[in-house]
């Protein structure tokens, strides 16, 4: 087992490292998005391989900013306590920071891109939908003083989703991309976990019903974050397709509280190549 002093340096570095590369990227997409309105430009933001990037870096850091949140509820009263914050809270707090002011300028992108006449690119809208998603949680969290202590992310007793991806309403998501859910406090893994408190749905117009996605759910395994659960579909997802994920109230935390209602949002699955 490795130290205790080694195994937080190397957890420094890699949230850093990841951190890092999600500021880079979206310079690059801003840079890209905000410039002459070019073949060029549609062909790096259209990229697979960026889109592929700036996913994964959008998911792990919304997690990571999704499980700070609930944590600094919970460690509020004994930071006051101990007069600081120790350096995992810092890191937390820049990760908030960062992701805040980069969704932040994502809709500013956005509503410029617009208003010269433009669409503004998907991985744009992504990232400003996710990160606008959080923000009425953020500052509650973080501005309102008093707000999360003894309390969840929102008021009552009831279990809250924070985030999911892909995000509500996201178009040109890739067949591979895993649809996840983060939940507001720690979920009881049997309430979840081979249940069908979370499903995924192929959306019919055509049909009366619409048809399920034969998969597996996995809450606290090592490869998720912290309150964090994944549908993991049997097969890749059909390109070209709307899927509708579902959370219902059958879903219970640690001390018995529930969704106060189900929760349903849709995504779009990125065309196949040379489609129309």
């Amino acid at each position: 087992m490795l130290p205790a002093g080694f195994r937080d340096a190397l957890i420094g570095i890699i949230a850093a490292a990841v951190l890092f590369a999600f500021m880079i990227v979206y310079v690059i997409v801003f840079w890209y998005a905000l410039g002459d309105n070019t073949e060029a430009s549609a062909q790096t933001l259209n990229d697979s391989e960026l889109l592929a990037v700036s996913t994964g870096l959008t998911g792990l850091v919304g997690g990571i900013v999704a499980v700070a949140l609930g944590q600094q509820g919970n460690e509020a009263s004994a930071n006051a306590s101990n007069n600081g914050r120790t350096w995992r809270n810092r890191l937390a707090i820049l990760y908030t920071l960062v992701y805040t002011v980069l969704g932040l300028g994502a809709a500013v992108v956005w509503v410029i891109i617009a208003a010269r006449g433009d669409t503004a690119p998907d991985i744009v809208k992504a990232l400003a939908s996710v990160a606008l998603g959080l923000f009425i949680p953020i500052v509650r969290t973080y501005f309102i003083p008093g707000a999360t202590e003894g309390q969840e992310l929102t008021s009552g007793t009831s279990l809250t989703i924070v985030s999911v991806t892909p995000p509500r309403d996201v178009e040109d998501v890739l067949p591979d991309t895993p649809v996840t859910v983060t939940f507001s406090t720690d979920v009881e893994p049997a309430s979840i976990k081979g249940t069908n408190h979370f499903t995924l749905v192929r959306v019919d117009t055509e049909r009366t019903a619409h048809t399920p996605v034969i998969g597996d759910v996995d809450y606290g395994q090592p490869g998720n974050p912290p309150r964090v659960a994944a549908f993991a579909p049997a097969n890749e997802l059909e390109n070209g397709r709307t899927y509708q994920a579902t959370i219902t109230k059958g879903v219970r935390d640690l001390r018995g509280n529930t969704l106060a209602e189900d929760y349903t949002w849709q995504f779009k699955v990125k065309p196949r190549e040379g489609s129309s």
